[in-house]
């Protein structure tokens, strides 16, 4: 088969779909990749994985610029000639349909990481445009050959309660898998103490909950350190504002790493993952920590609750419960022991559940799914 990758970042495919396409290529199918290049050329090049650049922006509603990437898209799949379409997040699957009506009907396999800020949103503008967002997914679903990939089941009863797709067409396959061998169980630093964020800098991600935890832990003078490992993504209206994070890191509450290459080492070097996050598809920043042996503290929501199973390898705490967040944070931080054992009971559900060659099997078998009905 010829699968053709639709992603809207070069980094968000080396970090979530990279390893699929290796395996793909392993198991003798053709690849390519139709994303905007930031800075991963080389590396996507490198694995002889085709390349074409996007001229996308997940922020931008210039209706001359959207033309232009559905040119590119319309193009590339000239070129390409794909049996394949793997279309990740909402731009992707809009123009994934779009270009496919142009180009003669494709087998097209949607993924949605997530719903997206609009979804959990409370905002005045999510209000707005989450009809339109609706319908665009409605009409991107409706070719029969189509098959959409979500993570959860709390994302399928949404898509099944507003009659998006038919319930035959879904299909859950539980993230995008950790390569297990690369994020491996280390021993902890008991002396140092830290507690680490792994995301974006988002607000809907509960960077302002952390932050807030952080505070309250500094108040007790424990000597603890609290990171935030992640990007800001400017095309997000999430997004926080660069003097909010450099406020909190002038006060003391926080350390800013910005982006990590090797998130293996960070895992490695902090005590406990918390992300206070207001839903997520899958995070696999909590499945990488899982495998790393490193116990979870998370709200129950969509998507988190997923990877942590409450009291077995982290807890789980009410939406919102920001204290009881807290004492969980503080119970784990005073011992070694709990942290110990959540750990190890982390790194055996990721090898139960979600490692990357069970994952990819399983995505590689609905490409199959939808070519063998040609």
């Amino acid at each position: 088969m010829k699968i053709l990758f639709l992603i809207t970042e070069d980094w968000a495919f080396i970090s979530h779909r990279l390893h699929l396409a290796k395996y793909a290529k392993k198991m003798g199918h053709k690849v390519a990749v139709l994303c905007k290049i930031n800075n991963g050329c080389s590396e996507i090049n490198s694995t002889e994985i085709n390349l074409y650049s996007w001229n996308i922006s997940r922020k931008s509603y210039n209706i001359f610029r959207e033309f232009r990437t559905i040119r590119d898209t319309q193009n590339t799949l000239n070129d390409f000639s794909p049996d394949i379409i793997h279309a990740v997040g909402l731009k992707p699957v809009i123009y994934s349909f779009v270009a496919s009506i142009l180009t003669g009907s494709r087998n097209r396999v949607l993924a949605l990481g997530g719903l997206g800020y609009l979804f959990s949103s409370k905002s005045l503008k999510a209000f707005f445009l989450l009809p339109f967002i609706k319908l665009a997914y409605k009409i991107s679903f409706s070719f029969r050959n189509t098959i959409l990939i979500l993570q959860n089941n709390d994302d399928k009863k949404i898509i099944l309660e507003n009659q998006l797709i038919n319930k035959s067409r879904i299909r859950i396959i539980k993230g995008a898998g950790v390569e297990e061998n690369k994020f491996v169980p280390t021993l902890e630093n008991e002396k140092d103490l830290k507690v680490l964020f792994p995301a974006r800098m988002l607000w809907d991600k509960g960077i302002m909950e952390f932050v807030e935890i952080a505070r309250k832990i500094k108040i007790l003078n424990i000597d603890v350190t609290f990171i935030l490992s992640g990007a800001r993504d400017t095309h997000n209206p999430e997004c926080v504002p660069l003097e909010k994070i450099n406020e909190w890191v002038e006060d003391g509450l926080v350390e800013w790493l910005g982006h990590c290459e090797n998130m293996s080492k960070i895992y490695s070097d902090v005590n406990i993952v918390c992300l206070p996050s207001y839903r997520e598809g899958l995070p696999k920043s909590l499945l990488e920590a899982c495998s790393c042996s490193r116990p979870v503290v998370a709200f129950d929501v969509p998507g988190c609750r997923e990877v942590v199973v409450d009291g077995f390898n982290g807890f789980l705490v009410p939406f919102g419960d920001v204290e009881k967040m807290f004492q969980r944070v503080l119970q784990l931080l005073k011992s070694s022991a709990l942290r110990k054992k959540m750990g190890l009971n982390g790194r055996k559900k990721i090898l139960n559940e979600f490692s990357s060659a069970s994952i990819n099997k399983e995505v590689v078998n609905v490409w199959k799914e939808l070519y063998s009905r040609n």
